[in-house]
């Protein structure tokens, strides 16, 4: 069976339908503007985080990736945001005790958590 993230123009398709949306969601980010700072990194790095490993909890149950042919674990950030805020100073118990998003979106359906990947 191929793999669902290999299919040729699954990604090409999927890039292009949502092109609008993530430039929409890179406007928002503070990156290029002129008040960038360590500090507003750090802070939109600790925001990242309080929502990507909940999510990624979530999503990781949602589905039965191995047998669509998906590593999902491939796909995990969590641990790369956790590792740059070590990198900027935070302790362990730093960033285990920073806020966590609870109001995650649903994942009723293979599509919905394909959504969020």
């Amino acid at each position: 069976m191929q793999s669902l993230a290999t299919a040729p123009g699954v990604m090409e398709v999927l890039r292009s339908s949502t092109a609008e949306q993530h430039l929409s969601v890179e406007l928002l980010m503070p990156f290029f503007r002129d008040d960038f700072s360590l500090q507003v990194y750090r802070s939109t790095l600790e925001a990242f985080l309080g929502f990507f490993e909940p999510i990624e909890e979530l999503v990781s149950v949602a589905a039965d990736w191995p047998a669509i042919g998906i590593n999902f674990n491939d796909r995990r950030r969590a641990h790369l945001l956790r590792a740059d805020l070590g990198a900027l100073g935070l302790s362990h118990a730093d960033i285990a005790n920073l806020s966590r998003c609870s109001f995650l979106p649903a994942m009723k359906s293979l599509e919905s958590a394909l959504g969020c990947l």
